[in-house]
C-alpha cells in the first residue's frame, strides 16, 4: 500500500490506518516501543488486511499476528516478509544502469 513503511529491524508488524481489522486473538497483547522511548502499552494483536492493484487484478493481502493500531502508517517487518517466501527490495542502490540484451547476448 502507498505510504507503508518497511522496517528491517523490526521484530513485527504494526497495523495502521490503511489496513483493516480481520480479526483480535483473545488475551494477548504487545507493548511498542520507539523513539524517545515513546511506548504504547497493551496493543491488541490480530490479523489485517487490505487490498492492493496488480497488474492482473485486485488482490487481498493478508497479514497474521500484527499489533493493532488504528492510526498512522502500517510498518512491514522486512525480515518476516522474506522468512515467508517474499522478496523485499528495500536496500538502497547506487545508479542503475539498465542492460537491454539482444539475441546475441551483449549489452547495449
Amino acid at each position: 500500500r502507498k505510504g507503508d513503511l518497511f522496517d528491517r529491524g523490526a521484530n513485527g508488524g504494526v497495523k495502521g490506518e490503511g489496513l483493516r481489522t480481520m480479526s483480535v486473538i483473545p488475551n494477548l497483547w504487545v507493548d511498542l516501543s520507539g523513539l524517545d522511548n515513546h511506548t504504547l502499552s497493551k496493543t491488541k494483536i490480530g490479523t489485517c488486511g487490505g487490498v492492493v492493484q496488480t497488474q492482473r487484478e485486485p488482490v487481498l493481502l493478508v497479514f497474521h499476528r500484527y499489533a493493532l493500531l488504528d492510526r498512522g502508517r502500517t510498518i512491514h517487518s522486512s525480515v518476516q516478509l522474506e522468512a515467508g517466501g517474499n522478496i523485499v527490495d528495500d536496500r538502497p542502490s547506487g545508479p542503475r544502469i539498465d542492460c537491454v540484451k539482444r539475441n546475441s547476448g551483449v549489452p547495449e
